[in-house]
């Protein structure tokens, strides 16, 4: 692991913790322009600047306790997303839930793969500009164009919003919920896993993003749909690429998205 002695995600020591982040800066399938290896240091770096208070849950984030293990450190593909797994799995046997911090969204792939073990319910809330559910993309079963395909393959239920860019094959296969249609499909779940790819918004309130959209949700809308979504377990935010970004705002922006619903989730 490669850790930070100064994080300002960090309130607790691992055995106290209810929460651990996890970074998880992997970058080996991005397809048009690389540079979300940067996001989780980046993530980290502008935390500082929010209040410890978050207006939306009328609670202080210094409140819950979260434990920042760092990195993962990123060899080739296939070992890292295995240590991934292992490491995952691990919090989840402490008793712990994860925050993940990527890294391109092959990251959630190992993620949720150790989640399922201890939830045989779960189903993934896919929140992205793009379906992620191709067979393969430039000849690798394993990508971040393939991840959401990998994961119904386990035989886990995804419900995808947000979608707004896909091939016709899998506009056939998958498709994506309006609000009231999410509002529905969210209702009684017993164990929901969100995984956020941070270009589900419009570029203009998150420019520093690979794959880039337009025609995508507002931050305000993003919130509303995050707030439907109960009996949270665990939580990634991906593909912020702070080489791309504008005055951080895409790096702020999931910061503050850590921060109000690390709270609203697990507070």
């Amino acid at each position: 692991m490669n850790t930070y002695p100064m994080s300002f995600l960090n309130t607790a020591e691992y055995d106290e913790a209810e929460v651990v982040v996890l970074g998880v800066p992997l970058d080996k399938t991005t397809c048009f322009k690389p540079g979300t290896r940067f996001g989780p240091r980046r993530i980290r770096d502008v935390f500082f600047g929010l209040e410890d208070y978050s207006p939306m849950n009328k609670r202080y984030y210094s409140s819950l306790k979260v434990h920042d293990m760092g990195d993962v450190v990123i060899n080739d593909l296939q070992s890292s997303l295995n240590e991934t797994e292992r490491i995952v799995e691990k919090i989840y046997g402490d008793g712990k839930k994860v925050i993940g911090l990527g890294g391109e969204h092959t990251i959630t792939l190992p993620i949720v793969k150790s989640v399922s073990k201890f939830y045989d319910d779960l189903v993934v809330l896919h929140l992205d500009a793009h379906f992620d559910m191709a067979d393969e993309y430039e000849g690798q079963k394993i990508s971040h164009a393939c991840v959401m395909r990998r994961i119904t393959e386990l035989g886990i239920n995804v419900i995808h919003y947000g979608i707004r860019s896909g091939d016709k094959e899998e506009w056939e296969i998958a498709k994506t919920l309006s609000f009231d249609e999410l509002k529905g499909a969210l209702e009684g779940l017993s164990h929901v896993y969100v995984s956020l790819d941070i270009d589900v918004l419009d570029p203009s309130f998150a420019p520093g993003t690979g794959t880039p959209e337009p025609g995508g949700l507002s931050y305000k809308e993003l919130v509303e749909a995050l707030r439907l979504a109960k009996n949270v377990v665990g939580l990634d935010i991906v593909e912020v690429s702070p080489p791309l970004d504008c005055n951080d705002i895409t790096s702020i922006t999931a910061a503050r998205i850590l921060r109000d619903f690390s709270l609203y989730y697990f507070g």
